[in-house]
């Protein structure tokens, strides 16, 4: 791994404002990009999320999930000012099966210095990086989490998707009983794909089916499967087998 790849991973910043600040990603497909410790220095905030809300106040060590979908409000105190450091991960050495939602940490003196630490020099560094992942070890054990069979979540999720593709996000998450946002977490971390990603590779193995079993048409079976037009079928189907629906007729001939 270059050093270039290492630093993708991280982002360490710290955000400053001098009036209140509304941030919303919830209509983005997958939420945030990557786990996110921050530090409240100045201010306070809200966290809005599909789970729970969470308030902020000056001094909070907070945890947002990668994937989470949510709103932030920055309230500037009295001097007019909001300030809070921000240190972005992909990698968080949760425990199997657990999972952890937005919260604010309760942080040991030895867990606070090594975050003040990284505070005062946020570089991406061996250093920088080491100083993360051990504070991460000092809270870990007393954060908050859910735990979940993520296999059976999956297995779950995966029934639904077979028995009506045309089944949202949003509806697969609920007939698992999760959040929306915890069904993508867990689909990353045990299929390493998303639900769409899921849905497809169903819907092409059908496609396949069709095509090897039949003689309709491509816009025939695409109409079939509910694809919002041919060309985008060809473009998935292709994404999952490296195929086009000539080649596979064509292989299958052989």
């Amino acid at each position: 791994m270059n050093n270039a790849q290492f630093c993708k991973g991280f982002h360490f910043t710290v955000y400053h404002f001098t009036s209140l600040r509304i941030n919303d990603n919830t209509r983005t497909g997958e939420g945030v990009a990557t786990h996110f410790i921050g530090r409240m220095r100045r201010g306070t905030g809200r966290l809005c999320g599909e789970e729970k809300n969470v308030e902020l106040k000056a001094g909070d060590v907070f945890y947002i999930p990668k994937g989470c979908k949510y709103r932030s409000f920055w309230y500037p105190d009295a001097e007019g000012e909001v300030c809070f450091d921000s240190f972005g991960f992909d990698c968080f050495p949760q425990e199997q099966g657990a999972v952890y939602p937005t919260q604010v940490i309760r942080c040991s003196e030895d867990a606070l210095e090594q975050l003040q630490l990284l505070a005062n020099e946020p570089k991406i560094d061996c250093a920088g990086v080491g100083r993360l992942y051990l504070f991460l070890s000092l809270v870990l054990d007393d954060m908050e989490k859910n735990m979940q069979q993520e296999n059976t979540v999956v297995e779950k999720a995966m029934a639904c998707i077979r028995q009506d593709p045309e089944m949202s996000a949003a509806e697969i998450a609920h007939c698992c009983g999760v959040s929306e946002s915890a069904l993508y977490r867990v689909f990353r971390t045990t299929l390493h794909k998303t639900p769409v990603e899921a849905k497809h590779a169903v819907l092409a193995q059908r496609a396949v089916e069709l095509l090897l079993g039949t003689d309709y048409s491509v816009e025939n079976i695409s109409a079939m499967l509910n694809f919002s037009s041919a060309a985008y079928f060809r473009r998935v189907l292709r994404s999952q087998t490296g195929k086009t629906p000539r080649e596979i007729r064509k292989n299958a001939l052989f």
